[in-house]
């Protein structure tokens, strides 16, 4: 496989990026990204990932020689260096701070875009048949808006919470009010007994994500009942559904919240109705012109 490395490409396993050269992202964690699957060899939502990145950049004051078309461009290139692998993949997009100015914390010019493809690993079968179950975990990320390259709440969640509830994922929930935020690396939705699908407005604590986006399209597009509202830790026995939304695992139900049980303890209506139809999506995606 073909990554984009700071203006080369070569194989993946070869990305190497020189600490010398990138003090601010190695030491400091100066870095954000963005990062999708491929659908027939296109990357989904491309527009809007490179959106997201391009937001995340301006508000962490990081500076972006590049245009948006001409990251596009490079993405849709690395695509094409890896034409000869069949199944598809994921694809990484991320600046990273590069050198510093001398005795500071300054960056010494534009950040650095690498562009890494992987082979692309799914959840088992049984998630999406059989649905998971979430830890909570009490923590605000840094910057919530911004897609850092920051991970160590997750990190901590899966070597505390998760093993002690037998989860396979974390919920974030928050400190100061005991409202669930979102996932480690996903959007968090609920199912009331209304048949209401809600999920947290995109307010300043949580990550503007394209998975979420483009759920409220279906919702829309197909007049299934939806709000944003804060949801309640404490509020989980209203709950009759539930399922946690990313770009790589798409849909998939839970089940379990800790010891509570969702709904009868089995994927619900809504949630496999909304996993067909998004897949469904994926799978007609075309690049915009």
């Amino acid at each position: 496989m073909f990554s984009y490395s700071n203006g080369k490409f070569i194989l993946t396993d070869k990305v190497a990026i020189p600490i010398s050269e990138d003090y601010l992202g190695f030491k400091c964690g100066y870095r954000i990204f963005s990062t999708s699957t491929t659908v027939n060899h296109k990357f989904f939502r491309i527009d809007d990932h490179i959106d997201r990145l391009i937001s995340s950049a301006e508000k962490i004051n990081m500076e972006v020689s590049l245009t948006k078309k001409e990251i596009l461009d490079i993405i849709k290139n690395t695509i094409s260096k890896n034409k000869n692998i069949q199944s598809e993949f994921t694809i990484m997009v991320f600046l990273s701070g590069g050198a510093s100015e001398p005795m500071t914390f300054k960056p010494e010019g534009p950040a650095k875009l690498y562009v890494i493809i992987n082979k692309m690993v799914i959840p088992p079968k049984i998630w999406y048949e059989e649905g998971i179950a979430l830890a909570s975990y009490k923590y605000q990320r840094q910057y919530p808006n911004v897609k850092l390259l920051n991970y160590i709440g997750s990190i901590n969640a899966h070597q505390t919470v998760i093993p002690k509830y037998g989860a396979q994922e974390a919920l974030f929930i928050s400190p100061s009010d005991n409202t669930i935020l979102e996932g480690t690396t996903f959007s968090f939705f609920i199912i009331d007994q209304k048949n209401n699908v809600i999920t947290r407005p995109e307010d300043k604590y949580i990550l503007g994500s394209i998975t979420r986006k483009v759920i409220f399209e279906i919702l829309q597009h197909n007049d299934i009942s939806h709000r944003e509202e804060k949801i309640k830790f404490i509020d989980l026995k209203n709950f009759k559904e539930a399922f946690l939304a990313s770009s790589i695992r798409g849909i998939v139900p839970v089940v379990r919240i800790d010891d509570h049980i969702i709904g009868n303890g089995k994927p619900g209506q809504t949630t496999l109705l909304l996993s067909k139809i998004y897949e469904k999506t994926k799978n007609i995606y075309e690049y915009c012109n």
